[in-house]
């Protein structure tokens, strides 16, 4: 499975098709094999979650079906209620997505990817408040994961929604530090500087965000979606750093 996650954590549109593809594989060559389901469907949620997947509907089914036959053949297995988890996440069911997480922070309390989900489907939830601990906890137990740039800006977004835009902004730096050019990272940076009242620095992070293309910031496009307060709220801190 080393071999098929390294594609994964390449965190690119064709690393993830590649991965696809022989999760895809390893579950045809060996129907009874849980790890190979539960990656397929962590696959699937991030093809969907960073605006790499060409039918939302179909790859949202695959993943949803592939963690399921996961958790049904190693139910202690706590990745398999990970991977259940975030695709939930990203077919609309946030709420089931935080049972899963608990699901496999019970199995294993140590599992820094259960909190770090915990956290994202809380906040996709509406519960922004309550999802700052399990992300900065998740981030605390797993600081050197491939994708913690996203993690740390979905940290940053809970944040300054529970109305702390200070530390919003360390998260949106330390994203920033992880990767120096990345629209989401931009985005939450004009965000955290306006709402710190900082109107030069934002309007900086508003000019940088103009020059970066690229579907990769559809990953926190749920807590927009499904929740429009936080969407209004995120759209008149952009508006004023544009004004």
């Amino acid at each position: 499975m080393f071999g098929k996650a390294w594609y994964f954590h390449k965190v690119t549109r064709e690393g993830h098709r590649a991965a696809r593809d022989l999760f895809r594989r390893a579950c045809a060559g060996d129907p009874d094999l849980s790890e190979a389901y539960a990656w397929l469907g962590r696959v699937s949620a991030g093809t969907i979650a960073y605006g790499w997947s060409d039918d939302v509907a179909a790859d949202g089914r695959e993943g949803t079906q592939a963690a399921i036959r996961a958790v049904a053949l190693d139910p202690r297995d706590p990745y398999a209620h990970y991977s259940f988890a975030i695709v939930s996440c990203y077919v609309g069911s946030a709420n089931t997505g935080a049972l899963a997480a608990q699901s496999a922070i019970d199995l294993n309390p140590s599992f820094a990817l259960g909190h770090l989900v915990l956290g994202m489907a809380r906040l996709f939830d509406g519960d922004a408040s309550r999802a700052v601990a399990p992300l900065r906890h998740g981030l605390t137990l797993n600081p050197n994961d491939p994708q913690n740039v996203a993690w740390h800006i979905l940290l940053a977004y809970a944040e300054l929604l529970s109305d702390m835009p200070d530390k919003a902004f360390e998260s949106a730096n330390r994203a920033l530090a992880l990767r120096p050019v990345f629209g989401p990272t931009f985005e939450v940076l004009c965000c955290c500087t306006t709402a710190l009242g900082r109107h030069d620095d934002a309007r900086r992070w508003a000019e940088r965000l103009k020059d970066v293309n690229g579907p990769e910031g559809h990953f926190i496009e749920p807590i927009r979606a499904s929740q429009p307060e936080y969407d209004k709220r995120i759209v008149r801190l952009l508006q004023k750093a544009t004004a």
